[in-house]
């Protein structure tokens, strides 16, 4: 048999073996490897940030110096929020130690920091003080009877409070720790309260003022103590000032007699230790007297709250319920004359007529029993939107067996967000 011999293939298919040879294999059946013996360098981390400096903080007096011992017996450090100092008659306006820091941009503000576990900072003599809001200090303060109170920042239950003498001849302590008791209502006590809650009925013009003539009438120098916060079931016969003390602070509650659409009174809610007042609140409540018969019939009206959501629609006002107190031992005839829905846009007292809603329903509908009871009365609803300082009231013009007053009754009205 010949030698078999060699075959060529054709030019193109050779030529199609060169190209796929030549061809790159496909990304995913490459797989890369990678040099053990190679480090990569990582990115440098930033340096870090130096800390913010510390506060500046005021210097303490040594040991057994005189002063305000502030002693902090808690697990937590303190740093004092504020110190309070009011004479002991409450003449004076009540002072602080330092400026608010809030209110006077611009101020170092000196950190007042009490150590935990026994932990102590000691105060000069209260001399040159600050009236709150303000940032300049006051005229040194006279010799003479004070009350200091320590307020922690951490809620008006822990504090410290204590009577000083000015000048101070020795350390006087003041312990921060929580107050479950009541400080006992003395005649002194009461009137240091009467005084402070007049300064501030005075000093807080700008903000729901207090009308002037509110205290007319009023014993102001012998207030009594009583033994619960409740108000009085019926207007009184002249003019109440009383003091209840509990164990987070105290209340002090003016009540007026009734009169032609008089005024019922106001409230003011005072520190734990009587040391400073919150403006006084007056409300556009009120009451009047019908003289019936040789008797008194005495109408009342009564605050309520209402809530609306914010953004959405007012709150609803249609119905208000008033106090009766009729001494005649029988029904006396009433009529409701008309109705009148008061605003004020300015935090001051209702006065503007908004509305004159007619009256849907009278219960009982036409006469008022002996003794004591209520008469609800429902009008045509009306919107009010608390957006700053909106505040709003009803006033009913009522006519008892022939005798024609004015009874009132303010609304409180506030809005809140819907949980999501």
């Amino acid at each position: 048999m010949p030698p078999r011999r060699a075959r060529l293939l054709p030019p193109a298919v050779l030529l199609a073996l060169l190209v796929g040879c030549a061809r790159p294999s496909s990304p995913a059946s490459v797989t890369p490897k990678l040099d053990a013996s190679l480090e990569f360098e990582r990115w440098p981390d930033p340096p870090p940030e130096p800390p913010p400096p510390a506060p500046p903080t005021a210097a303490s007096l040594p040991e057994g110096a005189p002063g305000l011992v502030v002693i902090n017996p808690g697990e937590v450090e303190i740093d004092l929020y504020t110190v309070l100092v009011v004479d002991a008659a409450g003449l004076l306006a009540p002072r602080v130690l330092w400026p608010h820091r809030y209110e006077c941009k611009g101020r170092t503000h000196l950190r007042h920091p009490v150590p935990a576990g026994g932990g102590r900072f000691i105060l000069p003599p209260p001399s040159r003080t600050y009236v709150p809001g303000e940032c300049e200090p006051g005229p040194p303060l006279p010799d003479g009877d004070y009350v200091v109170l320590v307020d922690s920042g951490y809620g008006a239950e822990l504090h410290a409070a204590a009577a000083i003498t000015l000048p101070m001849r020795a350390p006087v302590e003041l312990r921060i720790e929580p107050h479950v008791q009541a400080i006992p209502c003395t005649d002194a006590l009461a009137r240091r309260a009467v005084h402070l809650v007049v300064g501030a009925s005075q000093a807080g013009r700008g903000r729901r003022p207090v009308p002037e003539r509110i205290f007319d009438g009023c014993d102001l120098e012998r207030p009594r103590c009583v033994t619960h916060g409740e108000a009085p079931a019926r207007p009184p016969r002249r003019c109440d000032v009383t003091l209840f003390t509990h164990e987070h602070g105290a209340l002090l509650r003016v009540s007026k007699p009734a009169g032609d659409d008089a005024l019922s009174g106001l409230t003011a809610v005072l520190s734990h230790d009587i040391v400073y007042s919150r403006p006084p609140l007056v409300e556009r409540t009120s009451s009047s007297a019908f003289k019936v018969a040789g008797g008194e019939v005495v109408i009342s009206g009564t605050s309520t709250t209402h809530w609306h959501v914010h953004g959405g629609d007012g709150a609803k006002i249609g119905d208000v319920t008033l106090q009766v107190y009729n001494p005649l031992g029988r029904p006396v005839a009433y009529h409701v004359e008309g109705l009148e829905f008061l605003v004020d846009y300015g935090c001051g007292l209702p006065a503007k007529e908004e509305a004159r809603p007619a009256l849907l329903r009278a219960e009982p509908p036409d006469r008022l029993p002996p003794g004591q009871s209520e008469l609800h009365l429902a009008y045509e609803a009306q919107e009010a939107y608390h957006g700053h300082c909106e505040r709003f009231a009803t006033r009913a013009r009522l006519r008892v067996e022939g005798v024609t007053r004015a009874v009132t009754s303010e609304h409180g009205v506030g809005r809140f967000d819907p949980v999501d």
